[in-house]
């Protein structure tokens, strides 16, 4: 895999970044550390990493909450207990506006039953996974998406 070098600007000491990696079998998170004059060797192939305040960080919570039944941000979502673009629901998944677009049109669609890792997901959750990707095929159409999307 080939890398290169990336340089970290202004970040306070012992700053989380979650870099996405993608490869060729799976995409995997991983969690670095660094300080404000470290340097870190990035995949050619990362697609995005974002530094942010620790504490307040949606992913890192995320993933502490994932095994434990915490309330996630998704759940609030789905709750209603924050504001959402909601561009679909029904009984089985949601789907909204992302609040980070990182394409012109970007949107997220996510079940309503706890699946906190798609290694978690059982036989039983076949019908739920289709009708996910029906439902994203089904929210782009109506969002004008004809030229193709990922």
């Amino acid at each position: 895999m080939a890398f290169r070098l990336a340089s970290l600007r202004k970040l306070t000491a012992a700053s989380l970044l979650l870099v996405q990696i993608r490869n060729a079998r799976a995409a995997q998170n991983v969690v670095l550390l660094a300080d404000k004059t470290s340097h870190f060797l990035q995949p050619a192939g990362a697609v995005r990493f974002s530094s942010g305040n620790t504490s307040n960080d949606e992913v890192t919570k995320a993933q502490q909450a994932k095994f434990t039944g915490q309330e996630t941000i998704f759940s609030k979502i789905i709750n209603k207990k924050i504001p959402a673009d909601i561009l679909y629901e029904d009984s089985e998944c949601l789907a909204f506006s992302d609040v980070n677009p990182q394409a012109p049109v970007h949107f997220l669609v996510i079940p309503k039953k706890v699946i906190p890792m798609l290694s978690m997901a059982t036989e039983s959750d076949q019908l739920l996974l289709g009708h996910l990707l029906l439902v994203a095929k089904t929210t782009a159409d109506k969002l004008g998406l004809s030229k193709g999307y990922r």
